[in-house]
């Protein structure tokens, strides 16, 4: 599981040159709303986190919005997630599946709304998300809040 979470990652960041580049944007923010819940996972307002997002059908993208975000491995405990939503992102909620990778790899149900600002299109250099999750890392009632400024990659 961790080495499929791996590559998903890399995929996703990857460079690709020629007609089939895709859509790749990356940067990082901050959870700015956590539940009590999350306390168990180590996640609460104020933590950082480095963040690529691909949207749907956008460039050489394929029909799946995905969107990976992690701590940094340096701290005591660090954390990747991806989540992948069918189609262009929308406000509301979307059921999903999504992976965390922590001390151990967990693939669980999540509900996941991604608000881009502005709407991304094929000309879209700087990007803010806000993301919530609920039941992040599959514990039940972790419902966060991250706010993410992400720029296009150059490739």
């Amino acid at each position: 599981m961790i080495a499929r979470l791996a590559c998903a990652t890399v995929l996703l960041l990857a460079p690709v040159t020629g007609a089939s580049a895709i859509a790749v944007f990356a940067g990082g923010g901050f959870v700015t709303a956590a539940t009590n819940e999350c306390s168990d996972a180590v996640i609460f307002a104020g933590l950082y986190l480095s963040a690529g997002y691909s949207p749907a059908n956008l460039s050489g993208n394929g029909p799946n919005t995905d969107l990976t975000f992690g701590t940094l491995p340096q701290l005591a405990a660090p954390f990747a997630t991806h989540v992948s939503v069918v189609g262009a992102p929308t406000p509301g909620f979307t059921k999903t599946k999504a992976t965390t990778v922590s001390t151990t790899a967990k693939v669980y149900n999540a509900r996941v709304s991604i608000n881009e600002k502005p709407a991304v299109t094929i000309d879209t250099q700087h990007l803010a998300l806000v993301v919530k999750v609920k039941n992040l890392s599959g514990i039940i009632g972790c419902d966060v809040t991250l706010e993410l400024s992400l720029r296009r990659a150059p490739f």
